[in-house]
């Protein structure tokens, strides 16, 4: 009989907790779009300068990084291979 009580005094406080949480939520309202000029990219001055412009060595100034940037160039077998099938190509042509 303790335990029925008990589980009564328990239940009751949750299930009223758990009603009275549906109604806590306030009424949402969609706030309003600013469109200002600065969100269009078309707007944005154009550079005429692209990384693909810049040289690597240009772009990286620190003489141990540019070290090894040339060394991986010169031990790259991709880039060896590469420079041989357009040496073969302009052979053919």
């Amino acid at each position: 009989m303790k335990k029925n009580s008990l589980y009564k005094f328990i239940l009751v406080p949750a299930v009223l907790l758990s009603l009275q949480s549906c109604f806590v939520a306030k009424e949402y309202s969609r706030p309003e779009v600013v469109e200002a000029e600065y969100f269009r990219t078309d707007l944005i001055p154009q550079d005429s300068l692209t990384l693909a412009d810049v040289s690597w060595r240009d772009l990286f100034t620190d003489p141990i990084l540019a070290g090894h940037i040339e060394e991986g160039l010169q031990n790259n077998l991709d880039i060896r291979v590469a420079l041989q099938q357009i040496e073969a190509a302009e052979a053919y042509m």
